[in-house]
């Protein structure tokens, strides 16, 4: 558990912003480190608490709807799968006018660095 804790505060390095949360749900979720029926609120609720990351800046602080906001397109899809044709389809389909042209190029981006940190082994 200490080990997760450790790879998980890694990636933490590289969360700026509430929404960047989602990135580390999502390397968590593809290096199959949630559980099946695990949710947004659990997630959020857990790391939280003063045990996890609950003692970082307020800023930080989320919770299950911070992550709730991405749900449609980034929960659905693997992010090494995420596509910009289908990503403007499904933000134009349901008129997600918070996403910005450029944020699967970000997540994208913050995922595949953060997934790097997790995975990485130390010597």
């Amino acid at each position: 558990m200490q080990n997760l804790k450790t790879q998980i505060a890694n990636m933490l390095k590289f969360v700026t912003r509430k929404n960047h949360w989602f990135c580390v749900w999502c390397v968590l979720n593809h290096n199959c480190m949630l559980q099946d029926n695990q949710n947004f609120e659990a997630f959020a609720t857990q790391m939280m608490t003063p045990e996890w990351f609950g003692g970082i800046d307020d800023y930080l602080h989320f919770s299950g709807d911070n992550l709730r906001d991405y749900r449609r397109y980034f929960s659905e899809i693997d992010y090494p799968q995420w596509d910009e044709k289908k990503f403007k389809e499904i933000k134009d389909l349901y008129n997600m006018t918070k996403w910005s042209d450029k944020l699967l190029s970000k997540f994208q981006h913050l995922c595949i660095t953060m997934n790097g940190v997790f995975n990485k082994k130390s010597l």
